[in-house]
């Protein structure tokens, strides 16, 4: 029985403290973490979705296999490889309908990192 579902959109830019950097089509894209902390401090497993549009202007809606959380010691390093894996999906979802795929912003855009400033004394 389904008690709750949350529907993430994953496919965005997400600076810092928001997002964690990690490949996206071999390339580092900054990436929502908060799925992934989520996913480990519940348990809960991410059902990956897609939605397409079949010539006959028909709409398609497929639910993939569900991904359990991914463990590590360190939680840093279970986010980073939770989000990599749902990358990793959504490469696999692009790469199978890519006319479907319709975006408009920089994905891959750089954030500066700001640096620490310290005061002489």
């Amino acid at each position: 029985m389904l008690s709750g579902l949350i529907v993430f959109p994953f496919d965005q830019h997400a600076s810092p403290p928001d997002g964690i950097e990690v490949d996206f089509f071999g390339h580092p894209a900054w990436t929502f973490r908060s799925l992934a902390i989520l996913a480990l401090a519940t348990g809960a497993p991410v059902v990956p979705a897609t939605a397409w549009r079949e010539p006959d202007g028909r709409h398609v809606l497929r639910f993939e296999e569900a991904l359990a959380p991914i463990d590590a010691a360190d939680t840093k390093e279970a986010v980073r490889l939770n989000t990599r894996a749902y990358n990793e999906v959504l490469e696999r979802l692009i790469l199978a309908r890519p006319e479907q795929w319709y975006w408009v912003h920089r994905r891959w855009k750089t954030v500066a990192r700001k640096a620490r400033s310290t005061k002489g004394g």
